[in-house]
């Protein structure tokens, strides 16, 4: 191995030990972080590191001969590849390479693929499909009208808009929120013909058209002609450009490198309208060409296979230590930053032991607030089945999603997505689910503890579903009559006075209980006292403490509900948030709880054993025993038809 200043390279014969050729087809650079992935002719993928400046090359194995590949952003030991059957597969790198994923959706074989925050874009000669990156779910298909032409490249803009250029010279911006058709430009008119490909600057708010002998700068916020048609006549054609790093007092991104045809390439001022240096290396016989996402390192294959990385200052002419990059073959075991923070999450598990929980909350009342999710999790025993889920995101009506989000009330698109996305699954799961609860309602105050974490978010839902809403759906489409009757014969026996002010005016369980239930009191409720409350009740998984607590705030503030004379006012009454502590109904509730009578308590009614999911089982299978049957005889057909009714409602 040659070991050259600033520069290093992977020749075609020189790190295979059997003498095999190390002949490369395609590479890719991580967002996050100074290493490349990368494949050979025999479908041998390879991962090469910048460790202690120098840079490590480390043998996979087999992956095949994508079309595609990338690091996935979001889990930096995964890598995205798409192929020619216009499958994607999401492979795991560690601790060895294994397919996790296989992915549907294209019907010919994806060229391109970009990445916008929790978005992945994927792009064949026909189609462009934006895929939800966590969950590898299917969000939207670009509506392309013109199928006669061909796709050349696709790729997301700032604020997710995605621009599409065609091989007919034309580019369109499809917008960010509902992805519909919004600008449509013509290059032939701003003098560029046959344009080759493009390049973003600025954080997408300057794109770059180029052509083998000219260049084309638009403003994207304007959509302005910014410079028009840099001429490049003497060059022998331009092989590509990318981004250049900050150089000297030039004005960080608007400095390109543009690579011509003969293997000679200059630095180039966008704006100032003048080269700036030209390079000392010879680019020859280029294949690929990549930069790192902070533009510091460039990588190329050349046609014989051979991969090249250099910092800038090597082509600048820079003589620096940190670009001294001399390649070796490694075979231990790489750790990458995942690795650290599941061995942290791994021994706050172990650390917190249910009686350390029970003694914090003893102590303080409450969880901390920075750590009440881990501790949930902890509680109920979420597996994170990431495999389950998944499959009940792929299988949800995205083109219906897309449609419900042009009319969601809330500003936040993501929130609405992450709303649409948990309704979806859980009605899969549950398919009259909305019938009887408020969803919205429901799944709101878990996606802020969770952090928008859908998986958990979803796990969370569906382990309280199945613990505290015991036979909620036994009466459906009503609601629970039978948990309402266990409430009205706890109050007849603790607080008689209440329940015959309730007879007088006509209020029933249906508006002193039903509400309370339904939203799992996170109305009635101040943020912080729904927190603590559910703190206590998931420590101590016992079913019957949520009706408990229902009791509990009906028989509490019996004061200010029998100050009220209408009926509309008691109803509103427990719609509304109410100023109550729920130290006072925690408290109450273990009162009654040991109190009632045996013929009016809940637990000879309701299951004692706490019931938690299983990374091993699907969901379907774990809540088999738990839905009444006679309503999933057609459990698929109420799902579809419940589906489409609110499409069409919204």
């Amino acid at each position: 191995m040659e070991i050259l200043k600033n520069f290093c390279q992977l020749p075609s014969r020189s790190l295979h030990q059997d003498g095999r050729d190390f002949n490369f087809k395609k590479i890719s650079f991580d967002r996050n972080q100074e290493r490349i992935i990368a494949y050979d002719i025999e479908g041998v993928s390879y991962l090469v590191e910048y460790i202690k400046k120098q840079w490590l090359t480390k043998i996979l194995g087999y992956i095949g001969y994508p079309t595609i590949i990338s690091f996935n952003p979001l889990e930096e030991s995964e890598i995205i590849t798409g192929f020619d059957s216009g499958k994607l597969k999401i492979f795991l790198l560690y601790p060895d390479l294994k397919c996790i994923y296989i992915i549907s959706g294209h019907q010919f074989s994806p060229k391109w693929i970009s990445f916008n925050n929790e978005y992945v874009l994927t792009t064949s000669e026909r189609e462009v499909i934006i895929w939800n990156i966590q969950y590898f779910s299917k969000f939207n298909i670009l509506q392309i009208k013109n199928t006669s032409v061909n796709i050349k490249k696709s790729a997301f803009l700032y604020s997710s808009s995605v621009i599409v250029l065609y091989e007919n010279n034309v580019f369109e911006l499809w917008e960010s929120k509902t992805f519909n058709l919004e600008r449509k430009i013509y290059l032939k008119n701003y003098g560029l013909k046959n344009a080759k490909d493009f390049i973003t600057a600025e954080n997408g708010q300057i794109i770059i058209f180029y052509s083998i002998e000219k260049i084309t700068v638009f403003n994207t916020k304007s959509w302005i002609l910014q410079i028009s048609n840099i001429l490049f006549y003497k060059s022998n054609g331009i092989k590509t450009i990318t981004i250049a790093p900050f150089l000297s007092n030039y004005r960080y991104e608007n400095i390109i490198l543009v690579i011509f045809n003969n293997g000679k390439s200059t630095f180039f001022d966008l704006f100032s309208m003048h080269l700036i240096k030209s390079t000392n290396y010879i680019f020859t016989n280029i294949q690929d060409v990549i930069t790192s996402e902070n533009n510091q390192w460039i990588a190329w294959i050349q046609r014989d296979g051979t991969l090249n990385i250099s910092s800038y200052c090597r082509l600048i002419g820079r003589r620096n230590k940190s670009c001294l990059l001399p390649v070796t073959q490694f075979k231990s075991e790489f750790h990458l930053i995942n690795h650290h923070y599941r061995y942290v999450q791994n021994n706050i598990m172990t650390v917190l032991k249910y009686s350390t929980l029970k003694s914090i909350l003893k102590e303080f009342n409450k969880y901390p607030k920075h750590y009440r999710d881990i501790i949930w999790i902890k509680l109920m025993k979420l597996p994170g089945n990431q495999r389950e889920f998944s499959n009940l995101c792929t299988t949800a009506f995205y083109k219906s999603t897309v449609t419900l989000l042009k009319n969601c009330e809330s500003s936040d698109k993501n929130y609405a997505t992450s709303l649409i996305l948990l309704r979806d699954c859980l009605q899969q799961v549950f398919p009259y689910i909305h019938r009887t609860l408020s969803l919205k309602k429901l799944v709101n105050p878990f996606l802020m503890i969770f952090k928008n974490n859908l998986l958990y978010t979803f796990e969370a839902i569906l382990t309280i579903l199945l613990n505290f809403c015991q036979k909620w759906f036994d009466y459906y489409p009503f609601p629970p009559l039978n948990i309402l009757n266990i409430i009205e014969n706890i109050l007849i026996e603790m607080d008689p006075n209440l329940i015959r002010f309730y007879y007088d005016k006509k209020i029933t369980s249906l508006h002193y209980a039903w509400p309370l239930l339904k939203t799992l009191m996170s109305e009635v409720l101040e943020e912080i006292e729904w927190l603590t409350l559910w703190d206590h009740l998931l420590l101590y998984q016992n079913s019957c403490f949520l009706i408990m607590c229902v009791v509990a705030f009906n028989i509490y503030s019996n004061q200010n509900i029998l100050s009220l004379q209408k009926k509309d006012e008691i109803q509103n009454f427990f719609r509304k948030q109410n100023v109550i502590k729920a130290k006072h109904l925690i408290s109450l509730s273990f009162y009654l709880h040991s109190k009632i009578s045996l013929k009016n308590h809940p637990h000879q009614y309701l299951r004692k054993a706490f019931i938690e999911l299983s990374n091993e089982e699907s969901y379907h299978k774990i809540l088999d025993d738990e839905r009444p049957k006679f309503l999933f005889e057609n459990d698929e057909i109420i799902y579809h038809q419940s589906f489409h009714r609110n499409v069409n409602m919204n």
